[in-house]
């Protein structure tokens, strides 16, 4: 007698046709469960006595609010429509690799170019440029890395 195809494949998935077993969390060994108390912080029922339970203050945010002042003579803004059409970001350029360059002027593209349409101002300190030469081209990431300040 031949066997059939499916009843080959049936025994080779046998093993995914079987349910998993749910995976139980413990709770604490003197059975008390994690609760809330009045204070804003929560206690977890360990194997210590009850006069010994620590609590853990709840994370409340920042603890103070500084005012963020940008560095001296640096660019606040990425310009993110500077140049009228894309291309490759200028520090990500000088960071890649000769083989990298080379492929990014064969293809048009690397993965590691970033390809931008922004950059900064032309009075940049840290990117000077002359009255006659194009503003310099720069990724987000490049510009935020390069002026030390905070992205987010």
């Amino acid at each position: 007698p031949k066997a059939s195809p499916t009843k080959g494949r049936n025994r080779l998935l046998g093993h995914m046709n079987k349910t998993p077993t749910r995976a139980r969390i413990a709770a604490p060994p003197d059975g008390s469960p994690m609760s809330p108390r009045d204070d804003g912080s929560v206690t977890s029922g360990g194997t210590a006595s009850s006069s010994m339970r620590k609590t853990v203050p709840l994370y409340v945010g920042r603890s103070e609010q500084k005012e963020w002042a940008p560095p001296p003579n640096s660019c606040v803004f990425w310009v993110s429509r500077l140049h009228k059409s894309i291309g490759g970001c200028e520090r990500c350029l000088h960071s890649a690799t000769p083989r990298q360059r080379k492929e990014f002027e064969r293809n048009h593209h690397h993965h590691r170019v970033m390809m931008t349409r922004g950059g900064c101002s032309r009075n940049c300190p840290i990117f000077p440029r002359q009255p006659d030469e194009n503003p310099v081209r720069i990724c987000q990431r490049c510009f935020y890395d390069t002026h030390e300040l905070k992205m987010w």
